[in-house]
C-alpha cells in the first residue's frame, strides 16, 4: 500500500504544482489588466478641470456609481485587450469625445467582452477601407482579393471571415444590407473572387473610434 501511495505522490505534486502555476498566473493577469485600467483612468483624471473632477467623484462614491465598477471591474478581468480596458477607463471617466448613454455603454460593454488586441487592430484596420460607392441603409465595405493586402499582416485570407462574421455578431459591425449573399468563400490559392462584406452603423463608427482613442493611451 505504501508503494502504491507513493507512486501516486509524484503526480500529485506536478498537478499541484499546475494548479497553483495557473492561480498565480490568473492573478497576476487580473492585476496587470487592472493596472492599465486605472492608468488611463488616472491620465484622464488629470485632464480634467476642477468641475470635471468634482462631479467625477460624486459619481464613483454613488450607489449607480459602484455599480457602473462593479460592472466594468468583471469586464476588464475576462478581457484580455489592454485596448479595451483602456476604452472602458475612458468611459468610466466619462470621456467628454464620448458621451455615451447608459445603453450605448451596456452595448460596448458586452460586444467587446473577451476580445484581444489582435483582433480589436483588425478591427480599427477594417475602419480605414474606402467605403464601397452604393446606395445602402449604412455606409457599406467591402475586402476582397484586390484590397486584402492594405490591411497589412494582422490575419490570414480564413481568419478574414471568421473575425468580421464575429464582430457582426458581437454588434461592432453589420452585415452587408444590400445582398442576401455577403460571403464569397473561396481557398487563398485560388484563381477566383472572394470578397467579406459589411457595414457600419454611427454608433458603431463611435464604438470604434473609441477604441482608436485607447489605443493611443497605450501606445
Amino acid at each position: 500500500m505504501k508503494s502504491l501511495v507513493a507512486s501516486f505522490e509524484p503526480s500529485v505534486t506536478i498537478v499541484s504544482e499546475i494548479i497553483s502555476t495557473i492561480g498565480e498566473a490568473l492573478e497576476a493577469g487580473q492585476r496587470f489588466r487592472s493596472q492599465e485600467f486605472l492608468k488611463t483612468v488616472e491620465t484622464r483624471y488629470e485632464l480634467m478641470n476642477p468641475e470635471e473632477k468634482k462631479k467625477f467623484k460624486e459619481c464613483i462614491k454613488s450607489p449607480n456609481g459602484q455599480k457602473i465598477i462593479a460592472d466594468f471591474a468583471v469586464a476588464v478581468a475576462t478581457t484580455p485587450s489592454i485596448v479595451v480596458n483602456s476604452a472602458l477607463a475612458l468611459l468610466y471617466a466619462n470621456d467628454p469625445d464620448f458621451p455615451f448613454n447608459s445603453h450605448e455603454v451596456e452595448r460596448f460593454v458586452s460586444s467587446t467582452l473577451g476580445l484581444t488586441d489582435r483582433k480589436v487592430s483588425f478591427l480599427l484596420s477594417l475602419n480605414k477601407v474606402e467605403q464601397v460607392k452604393t446606395k445602402s441603409l449604412y455606409p457599406a465595405y467591402s475586402i476582397s482579393e484586390e484590397n486584402f493586402v492594405t490591411l497589412g499582416d494582422i490575419i490570414d485570407v480564413d481568419e478574414l471571415f471568421i473575425y468580421v462574421s464575429d464582430f457582426q455578431s458581437r454588434g461592432l459591425l453589420l452585415m452587408e444590407t444590400n445582398q442576401q449573399k455577403a460571403f464569397g468563400f473561396a481557398e487563398a490559392n485560388e484563381n477566383i473572387k472572394w470578397s467579406a462584406k459589411y457595414c457600419i452603423s454611427d454608433t458603431q463608427h463611435r464604438f470604434i473610434s473609441l477604441l482608436r482613442k485607447a489605443s493611443e493611451y497605450v501606445a
